[in-house]
């Protein structure tokens, strides 16, 4: 009998689940699965160290367009759904749990490297055969699942390094168009690496390893460029450029994502006021705020600090947010975003699309920009519901006042597509990629 059994009520599942652990354990709200708390409670009970079992972490890609195609409460459905599934597949003595909103981690026995991959591979053959669908919408949702497994050896791993090592897999396997990966023992090295730079990173802003790169904006009908991200870059001294997508969670962990923000803004204003002196036309630069940065105390007194310094029109600074930190604290947020526009700064929200975040919530906000998520013109065709999602958005944020960026364009199809739905702005591989000043500069001057 598996541990979890659909046809059992939620409470027996959780009676049984706690009767062989022995503890109360957390539980998601939305599937009745243990929470990642409920799983490391369930590991500390395996015998040898969890010897003889596997760690797969499962990611529901493009979670948060499902909800944005079907809605709440039938995306809800959907997640039960793909949860029953893999619970259904699981053995005695056998776990799931549901680690955020789009990852389901699983505790597996296996018996040689045959059974572990037969496994696998049964299990995504599961799930991808799963209807995901409200029954009345008439696009097909396109699924898509990734895995990473780590082969627990039971010589002192903890559950972090062991959750951790089954991620970076499954990240591996996606960077490679590929639906699941195992951990090797050569990935240690970038473990290391990673903890190194985190080391590392306490001492950067200190030492000014942090630079700034541009990323043009396109305007979609002219192709001129008509503005610009401002993006930091570490430039580590043994390890060369060190992208955003490694250091910032290390900087947001420490606290010093909050000066560099500021180091960032400083470096716009500056170049504003080199182009300004220079009697040269000046585009509007678009800077990161952290989460942290919005909720701290003199946070909008320090910028207008800055531009004054610079002596930088506020319309010239574009303050980027992004979706997932206006989820969390819209109230909070939406007053800090009033006393910027108020200001005459420009305010965009980034990643719009991968979270719940309603184009409706922007009636109460002074948004002048979204930047949609480049998830959405991952496989887009004008046929495919991913593409109607995203010309419904377009045509919504024109209603309200509010302009758009398509972020993530990298093919020809990619820009007719925009300029079928309207699309203002683009930025991608296929005009420029983030650049130094000196290439930037080249570009626009």
């Amino acid at each position: 009998m598996a541990l979890f059994k659909t046809q059992k009520s939620a409470t027996d599942v959780r009676k049984e689940q706690d009767r062989y652990i022995g503890v109360n354990m957390p539980y998601d709200s939305v599937t009745g699965l243990p929470t990642r708390e409920g799983m490391e409670r369930f590991f500390e009970t395996l015998p040898a160290g969890g010897a003889g079992y596997a760690y797969m972490t499962i990611c529901m890609e493009r979670f948060f367009q499902l909800y944005d195609l079907f809605g709440y409460d039938a995306g809800h459905l959907n997640v039960v759904a793909v949860a029953d599934a893999i619970r259904e597949d699981l053995h005695e003595d056998e776990s799931v749990c549901r680690d955020m909103l789009d990852h389901f981690d699983i505790l597996f026995r296996y018996h040689g490297e045959n059974e572990l991959l037969q496994r696998v591979e049964g299990l995504l053959k599961i799930l991808s055969s799963i209807e995901i669908t409200d029954r009345t919408s008439k696009y097909e949702y396109p699924r898509w699942f990734t895995c990473g497994v780590f082969e627990i050896t039971g010589e002192g791993e903890s559950f972090d390094d062991i959750r951790d090592m089954a991620e970076l897999a499954r990240k591996k396997a996606r960077q490679q168009n590929s639906a699941f990966g195992f951990f090797k023992k050569d990935m240690r090295e970038e473990i290391n690496r990673m903890r190194k730079l985190m080391q590392d990173a306490g001492g950067a802003m200190q030492k000014q390893e942090f630079v700034p790169f541009f990323h043009p904006k396109y305007d979609l009908n002219t192709k001129r460029i008509v503005g610009a991200d401002v993006l930091a870059r570490w430039q580590h001294p043994d390890q060369g450029i060190v992208m955003p997508q490694v250091f910032i969670p290390m900087l947001e962990q420490n606290g010093q994502i909050i000066e560099l923000d500021m180091y960032m803004l400083e470096q716009a204003c500056k170049l504003v006021k080199k182009w300004t002196e220079r009697e040269e036309m000046p585009v509007p630069l678009s800077v990161n705020i952290s989460p942290l940065n919005i909720y701290k105390k003199g946070f909008i007194k320090r910028i207008i600090e800055i531009t004054e310094k610079y002596q930088v029109p506020p319309c010239l600074i574009e303050l980027e947010m992004s979706e997932s930190a206006i989820m969390k604290n819209s109230r909070n947020i939406s007053q800090r975003m009033r006393e910027l526009s108020e200001e005459g700064f420009r305010v965009s929200v980034d990643n719009f699309g991968a979270g719940y975040l309603s184009l409706g919530l922007f009636q109460e906000l002074p948004i002048n920009l979204i930047k949609l998520d480049r998830s959405f013109l991952k496989d887009a065709k004008p046929e495919k519901s991913i593409a109607v999602i995203m010309e419904n958005i377009i045509r919504a944020a024109h209603e309200l006042g509010i302009m758009v960026v398509a972020e993530g364009i990298e093919t020809q199809e990619h820009t007719e597509l925009l300029n079928q739905t309207g699309c203002n702005f683009g930025m991608g591989f296929l005009f420029s990629k983030p650049m130094p000043l000196y290439e930037f500069e080249r570009l626009t001057l």
